[in-house]
């Protein structure tokens, strides 16, 4: 019997597309004028920032740190400008699953008010919104608005004391897709956090739609024309041509908000034992993020 050894546990898979949709944005590998991502697996659209680089990527090196009032990342265009959105991050299939994980950090402050991390639609009751961040104590917080709702109904994870202002985390959401909405799970460096959340299009006044109580029609929810995926900003407005854009990632954090990657996975049915599974090797092997996902 002969024993090879290699120098990781993903080594094997380095290279490889996961056999699941799925995306892999890794915000570490750029350099100090980058303007465009893209994703590791050549599947989904490229990310182009907002605005000008300027110390985005040398504020805090191998982080992605916005400048908290203009730079956000949003898929633009290209034959793959709506794998993400809508191949990956399917909201509206009921049964499958959806996982949201990213690494984030602070450096020594916690955000102060509400911050996107990564919003798919528009927050508006004429479109429809799904959204992952935080609350403006740090708390991971999960955001859904359904067609025709006079508000976003938002929910968090845990407490305060859950959260490090210094050290960085490891976030992974796994959503339950239901025929009216999601029930979402959340692991936070590994572990469980806080308590299982649901989240109903029809909430709010949610009208309209496929469902006639709030549920956006696939054919127009998460189109790059239209309301796409928006990272680092929340999408709004009443003009899909011209939206606007709040709670950027530093906006009140004087320290700074960062990400190291955005990842999704769309499993063909919602599984929180794979969930956990992903959570865990996501957060013991931050350096193999890509392979990990690659190997799914």
């Amino acid at each position: 019997m002969v024993a090879i050894v290699i120098d990781s546990a993903y080594r094997s898979t380095r290279g490889r597309k996961p056999s699941v949709p799925a995306f892999h944005y890794d915000l570490e590998r750029v350099t100090a004028s980058d303007t465009v991502m893209a994703d590791r697996f050549g599947q989904a659209d490229t990310l182009t920032l907002s605005a000008a680089a300027g110390t985005a990527w040398s504020a805090s090196p191998g982080w992605y740190r916005p400048d908290g009032s203009t730079q956000r990342l949003a898929t633009t265009g290209g034959a793959a400008k709506d794998y993400a959105s809508r191949s990956v991050l399917d909201f509206l299939t009921p049964g499958v699953g959806i996982i949201v994980a990213y690494r984030q950090g602070w450096a020594g402050a916690k955000p102060s008010a509400v911050e996107s991390v990564l919003c798919l639609g528009r927050s508006h009751s004429s479109s429809a919104c799904v959204q992952f961040g935080g609350n403006a104590s740090g708390l991971l917080q999960v955001g859904l608005r359904g067609l025709g709702a006079s508000a976003q109904t938002s929910k968090t994870f845990g407490s305060a004391g859950d959260y490090s202002a210094t050290a960085d985390q490891s976030v992974l959401f796994h959503c339950a897709v239901t025929a009216t909405g999601i029930n979402v799970l959340t692991w936070l460096d590994g572990q469980p956090i806080g308590s299982e959340q649901q989240f109903l299009w029809a909430t709010n006044g949610g009208t309209g739609g496929t469902d006639g109580a709030g549920k956006p029609a696939s054919s127009v929810f998460g189109y790059t024309a239209g309301d796409g995926l928006t990272i680092g900003a929340q999408r709004g407005g009443s003009n899909q041509a011209s939206p606007t854009f709040a709670q950027y990632m530093g906006a009140t954090n004087t320290a700074g908000s960062r990400l190291a990657n955005v990842i999704g996975i769309r499993l063909a049915a919602a599984n929180a034992g794979t969930a956990q599974d992903i959570a865990l090797e996501l957060t013991q092997y931050p350096r193999y993020n890509g392979e990990i996902v690659g190997s799914l």
